[in-house]
């Protein structure tokens, strides 16, 4: 993230240069223009902003102060915002995130670009993009999944389409409209764990296919942790659930091998095995117990044997398992949707 810095020709604690003044400084001052007038007056309140929001340390270097305020969440003051989230110093970036967070403000930058793709206004949708990288590049896991809720996620990733960069618009809305079908194998009561489905499928698809070339260390890192932290609450939820886990294996039993319903809960079954690693060590013990109690080892060994029968068969449920992990591009992003569920393109 950049700093914040005063605005050109307007240092802190500086005063503004005189257009037209004599270069000694010496002598009458000569005739200025309406046009060097005008001049001077921008400079005058370019100096004022600064005094505003800049301060000394004891050391003399500018201290830039808390930001209090944030633009109106409207079409006209988005360039204002995409500037100030940009050059922000961390020390402000505190205070933004929490002025973010504040009732309404994210859901009317969502109608804020409604409205800039309705009126096809390119400048602002080019700045709604830097705001949304921005606030995402913030590292607030509560303002992330704000971000990827039901409420802010078309327009999020509708702005994050129009990056001025990128040869062509995306079409990341679209995918997750038309091709990213959530799958639900066996019924899941629980509507929190439904919910972390979801915002753990959208978190990856922003991590892996949206933002990966403009991420950086910590912000890769904040996407990871929510991920983890949702796969373990579901994991955890699936283990008290008396339902679920059952429910996959009677179905399993009773359907032939190699039909597409069974080889989705085996999938099913791999994605839940393979994000058990991110337990407890008694936790993800007790996991694997209370699965080889219903069953997992004679499915484990039908899968291989169809395997062998079918190695075209096999070879889909590998891939597709492979692709279940997380969305490694807008073509194949097919379960990062998290355990419960194949939310991809079938």
């Amino acid at each position: 993230m950049g700093r914040g810095t005063p605005l050109p020709g307007a240092a802190c604690g500086g005063s503004p240069g005189t257009v037209g003044a004599a270069p000694g400084g010496g002598g009458d001052s000569p005739r200025r223009g309406l046009l060097a007038d005008g001049y001077e007056s921008a400079l005058l309140q370019q100096h004022d902003h600064a005094h505003r929001s800049c301060s000394r340390s004891l050391d003399g270097t500018p201290v830039l102060a808390a930001i209090t305020q944030l633009p109106t969440p409207d079409v006209a003051h988005l360039a204002e915002l995409a500037t100030l989230l940009q050059e922000a110093s961390p020390a402000q970036q505190d205070h933004i995130v929490q002025l973010l967070l504040a009732d309404g403000y994210v859901r009317g930058l969502m109608d804020a670009f409604a409205q800039a793709e309705d009126l096809e206004d390119t400048e602002s949708l080019h700045n709604l993009f830097r705001i949304v990288r921005s606030m995402v590049l913030l590292n607030e896991g509560t303002l992330i999944e704000l971000l990827v809720s039901d409420a802010c996620v078309q327009g999020a990733l509708g702005a994050l389409e129009y990056d001025p960069e990128a040869p062509s618009k995306a079409s990341h809305r679209e995918f997750l409209q038309r091709q990213a079908v959530w799958k639900q194998v066996v019924p899941i009561a629980n509507e929190e764990v439904v919910a972390r489905i979801h915002q753990t499928f959208r978190v990856g698809y922003l991590k892996d296919v949206v933002l990966p070339r403009v991420l950086d260390d910590h912000a890769y890192s904040t996407l990871s942790s929510i991920m983890l932290f949702n796969y373990v609450e579901i994991l955890t939820a699936f283990q008290r659930d008396n339902e679920v886990l059952p429910a996959v294996f009677r179905k399993l039993k009773s359907l032939p091998p190699a039909s597409s319903e069974w080889v989705d809960l085996l999938l099913f079954l791999q994605e839940v095995c393979s994000q058990a690693k991110n337990l407890q060590n008694q936790q993800r013990a007790s996991l694997f117990n209370s699965m080889v109690r219903l069953g997992l080892l004679d499915f484990v060994t039908t899968s291989l044997e169809v395997g062998r029968e079918s190695p075209a068969l096999y070879g889909e449920v590998d891939g597709r398992a492979a692709g279940s992990a997380q969305p490694a591009d807008a073509a194949d992003a097919n379960g990062g949707g998290g355990v419960g569920a194949s939310e991809g393109g079938g």
